[in-house]
Order: structure tokens, then sequence, then C-alpha cells
């Protein structure tokens, strides 16, 4: 029998697999810019389970237009370090 947990999701929030077939970025692909420090982390809502905001599908789109320009992973990660993730920029 498993405990209950606090897993409510915020109103405004995506899954990571809605992201993925939305913007056709596969989810590994979008943990790996989490983990590489590229996207902010989401908010942990239990161990399997994240939750995404449109803030995030934002600077993703942004990332793939960047690859799109020839950007290497390493230097949009270099931009967003020295410039914040100010999607309006």
């Amino acid at each position: 029998m498993s405990s209950p947990q606090n897993d409510a999701a915020p109103q405004d929030s995506l899954s990571i697999g809605k992201i993925s077939k939305e913007l056709g970025i596969s989810t590994a692909t979008i943990n790996f810019y989490v983990q590489q420090g590229i996207l902010p982390a989401p908010i942990k809502l239990s161990r399997t389970r994240a939750a995404y905001d449109d803030r995030h599908v934002r600077i993703l789109r942004i990332i793939k237009r960047l690859q799109g320009a020839g950007f290497a992973l390493s230097h949009i990660k270099q931009l967003f370090e020295a410039t914040g993730y100010d999607e309006d920029a």
C-alpha cells in the first residue's frame, strides 16, 4: 500500500511528455538540458513526475532556434549564463 503524496501539479504546469510532443524534442533531450544546466529544473512533484511551465517551453524554443542557427550547446549554455533566461532578449 503506497502512502499518499502531495503530487498536485501547479495549475498551469505541463508534463515533459506534452512538451516533448508539442516541440518535437525527446524527453531524454529535455532531461539532458536540465542535467547540463541549459534548462532550469522543473518543480519535482514526485520521484518520477515534474511540472514544467510556459517558461520552459519558451526557453526550449530559443534553444532550438539557436541550434538551427549553428550554435553549439556549450555556447548556448554560456549565453544563458551570461545573460540569464530572459526570453524577451
